[in-house]
């Protein structure tokens, strides 16, 4: 009776070991799981370089369009064919040096859109389908948008 006691008291201790020794490897699983997920980087690429900007699209898309707007008044927007690299002057309309202070940026990436189906829906009077596409357009769009600073015609990041 008594080799019963100290089996079950020993089988005991054994479980309570093998708990405390399992519980550091569960609580480090447990907080792998809680980990954020890392964010999938940046649809588009920005390089600050002298007197110019250069946006690369990382995502396949249908065309991109640039705005950029300044403090001094400047503002440029121009829509670009595909997703090659767009390089962007910092020169306002009329081809005059950006004045110092902040400018805005704003790149999207349009999704490639089936424009006949859309001519289709638009010539048939589907307005439903119209919208619709419309709405996955805009859904898919990727875009980035960012400040940086002109100082003596020299492009910073904003700090």
């Amino acid at each position: 009776m008594r080799y019963r006691r100290q089996t079950g008291a020993y089988h005991a201790l054994c479980l309570l070991a093998a708990c405390a020794l399992a519980l550091p490897a569960a609580a480090a699983q447990a907080d792998e799981e809680r980990a954020e997920p890392e964010a999938p980087p940046e649809a588009v690429a920005v390089e600050l370089g002298t007197g110019q900007v250069l946006f690369t699209p990382r995502i396949d898309g249908e065309a991109v369009t640039v705005t950029l707007s300044c403090a001094d008044g400047t503002y440029v927007q121009r829509e670009y064919e595909g997703v090659a690299a767009v390089s962007l002057q910092i020169v306002s309309e009329e081809g005059q040096p950006v004045a110092d202070g902040r400018c805005k940026y704003e790149v999207l990436v349009h999704p490639f859109v089936d424009h006949e189906v859309l001519r289709a829906a638009e010539e048939a009077g589907d307005f439903a389908t119209v919208e619709r596409l419309s709405r996955i357009e805009q859904e898919r769009m990727e875009i980035v948008t960012g400040l940086f600073e002109v100082a003596g015609g020299a492009i910073r990041a904003n700090p």
